[in-house]
């Protein structure tokens, strides 16, 4: 079934399912780590995602997809806002940027708005990111195949044709099947880095709520350690600094030195503008 929501309905039944752009995250193709996405669905708070480029692309997409019916002559229909379409299995579901009416079925149409230094990914076909993306929609939709179209750089349009591959879908099921076990049961899928562990973290426990709590016996050697390795830290800028210190002592007021080896080091003055620093939380 489809499902038209308000923004936060929707935000809130996003955090209720996995959606298309969730699935190549969770596969590790996408612009998040599976821990992260696992934390959008676990968390306490609705997702805020505070990246202005992807508030970019929703203002654009409207102006992208007058340019797909251009430059392909199909009759692209744009998806309402906030509408979210059901598939039979209970956690899946996906929000589509438009479809085309072909082969008897909505084929998804996805739109993207796509950085110049990017348009290497979209040379031969569609990103991996969103041939995943599109495969979880056709599943979805139960349609055939799907696109996906990208602008370039503001004036370069690109669209590729995706097959569904229901060896592909089997393997994704599987895999969100395990995801979702992992959400139900509030149980991280493996961190790809201590800072991944952070984002994480943050992501869960935003704020604090002033209040105190005893913590287990483990927690001293945490300490100590955190402890050790912010000593090491410190004693490794100090030797850092001391040798850099001697090699300026070498160059003196020159701004380039030639290393016996051949390379070359060099201590530039750079000039910074005054700035204000805005208020914030940390």
């Amino acid at each position: 079934g489809t499902v038209m929501t308000t923004r936060e309905e929707w935000l809130a039944l996003r955090r209720r399912l996995v959606g298309a752009s969730d699935s190549p995250s969770i596969l590790g193709q996408g612009y998040h780590t599976p821990a992260e996405v696992w934390a959008e669905k676990c968390g306490n708070s609705l997702p805020q995602s505070g990246d202005v480029r992807l508030e970019i692309g929703t203002i654009l997409q409207p102006a992208i997809a007058a340019v797909a019916r251009l430059v392909t002559g199909k009759e692209i229909v744009e998806e309402p806002a906030n509408t979210i379409r059901m598939s039979d299995v209970e956690y899946i579901g996906a929000s589509l940027d438009a479809y085309v009416e072909e082969a008897g079925a909505q084929c998804p149409f996805e739109i993207k708005n796509v950085d110049k230094a990017l348009a290497w990914q979209w040379k031969e076909a569609a990103p991996v990111a969103f041939q995943i993306q599109v495969n979880h929609q056709c599943f979805v939709t139960g349609a055939p195949y799907g696109y996906a179209f990208g602008l370039i750089g503001g004036n370069t349009p690109v669209c590729h044709r995706v097959e569904r591959n229901d060896e592909f879908i089997r393997k994704l099921l599987n895999h969100l099947e395990w995801f979702w076990q992992l959400v139900k049961t509030r149980t991280p899928p493996p961190y790809e880095c201590p800072e991944d562990h952070r984002r994480v973290l943050n992501a869960l426990y935003p704020r604090d709520n002033g209040t105190a709590i005893e913590l287990p016996e483990r927690a001293v050697a945490y300490y100590a350690n955190a402890l050790a390795a912010a000593e090491a830290e410190k004693a490794a800028a100090e030797e850092k600094t001391a040798w850099q210190n001697e090699l300026k002592a070498l160059l003196g007021d020159n701004a380039y030195g030639q290393l016996p080896d051949g390379r070359w080091v060099s201590w530039t003055t750079v000039e910074k503008a005054e700035y204000v620093v805005k208020a914030s939380s940390y």
